[in-house]
């Protein structure tokens, strides 16, 4: 068994190859993090001088005075593919956004311990994935996490295709805080148009 470790390792060209080889097989790692909320969580091991070199979170976790020993950490605020994800790019290792679940949960795992680069890979994922008909749902979402780079494509999107955006069914179930930010974007349709889209949605959900 060792003797195969070691071939393993021998195999590796670089030290970020051997220390993700050991990552993946538990070996010489020292902290340990159980992700996910109660029922359904992960185990990942991982290696402190990894995580602290690439994560300002992560270094003030290990390094913070006073100093904590502790080797496990109970993460229940971040998804663990949001969490892997994080893991991954620390580690060097190719992330691979398949949906937009994916890229919402890895940015906020990302913007968590700030790893600026995912961050920006996942914003640039999502923005790829805006439409005149995905817009208004990722807006909210964006919105609440403060991509600024997704509101920023979601805006322009809403504003050349104002005149399908406000009269599309999506437009009615957006909540008041969005729709007042739409309502202050330089939309390209008449005012008739934005005047009935807003008096459409007050008879759905009732006065703000």
């Amino acid at each position: 068994m060792k003797e195969d470790i070691w071939r393993r390792r021998g195999n590796c060209w670089t030290i970020g190859e051997r220390f993700e080889l050991d990552r993946q097989m538990g070996l010489l790692t020292d902290v340990v993090f159980v992700v996910g909320k109660d029922g359904s969580t992960s185990n990942f091991k991982a290696h402190k001088v990894i995580l602290a070199s690439g994560s300002p979170v992560f270094e003030k976790m290990f390094c913070g005075t006073p100093r904590d020993d502790t080797n496990l950490f109970r993460i229940p605020d971040v998804t663990s593919m949001g969490f892997k994800s994080v893991l991954d790019s620390l580690y060097d290792q190719e992330v691979s956004l398949s949906d937009l679940k994916n890229a919402f949960e890895t940015y906020v795992a990302a913007n968590k311990y700030e790893v600026a680069r995912l961050m920006m890979q996942a914003e640039l994922y999502v923005s790829r994935e805006v439409t005149r008909d995905t817009a208004l749902k990722i807006l909210v979402i964006a919105a609440k996490l403060k991509m600024r780079n997704v509101i920023k494509r979601c805006t322009s999107v809403i504003e050349d295709n104002a005149d399908y955006i406000l009269a599309s069914d999506n437009f009615i179930t957006m909540p008041w805080k969005i729709v007042k930010r739409i309502m202050k974007m330089k939309l390209k349709a008449s005012q008739m148009q934005v005047l009935y889209a807003a008096a459409r949605w007050r008879n759905i959900n009732g006065t703000c």
